[in-house]
Parts: C-alpha cells; structure tokens; sequence
C-alpha cells in the first residue's frame, strides 16, 4: 500500500472502502476489521471464488453465524464471511470495478 495521496477511493460505506493505488496499481479492500490488496488479475480471481461460493461452503459457526472461510492455500489467515456478506462484497466490487473503468476511460 501506498501514501494516501495515490489512491482514487472507488467505494465507500459503513463497511467497506475500495481504493486503487495509482502508483503501485493494486486495489485495497478494506471490509469491516479486514483488508487485502490484490492486482486486477488477482481481484477478479477474487470475485469469482466469491460468486462460486454454494450453501455447503457456509459449514462453520462462528457466533451463531454461518459461515465460510476464504483464504488463499498458502495464506494462514482469510476472511471469515456470512453469506449476507459475501453478497455485499461482490456488489461493492462489482461497483468499484464499473468506477474504476469509468476512471480509466476519463483520464487515459
């Protein structure tokens, strides 16, 4: 991650902020207490593990919620989400990922 001043903010809520970093050009997810940075082969790759997600991943209860982890194979630590939350990470991409096209057709 880079200094504040390089980043274009592409979404922001109560519970999500999506930059992208002009310098090092990598996207930041930041989603409730977790964050990551991905490319933009890397993010899509996120998305769709995300979208292929079914009823069955959801097998652990972490405080009386269903849930799932995602994490990289090689990662010891992943995002532990609900499917309420997934649902809301794919939109809140989906909408970065229109903003940043939408940048990217603007200023280039």
């Amino acid at each position: 991650m880079c200094q504040k001043s390089q980043y274009l903010t592409l979404t922001e809520t109560e519970n999500c902020q999506i930059n992208y970093c002009k310098l090092c050009k990598t996207f930041s997810i930041a989603y409730k207490t977790c964050c990551a940075s991905f490319t933009a082969a890397e993010l899509s790759q996120f998305v769709n593990v995300l979208e292929n997600l079914t009823e069955a991943d959801f097998i652990y209860d972490f405080m009386g919620n269903k849930t799932t982890i995602v994490k990289n194979s090689m990662a010891f630590i992943g995002f532990c989400l609900t499917q309420d939350d997934v649902a809301y990470l794919i939109q809140s991409i989906r909408e970065s990922e229109t903003l940043f096209d939408a940048f990217q057709i603007i200023y280039n």
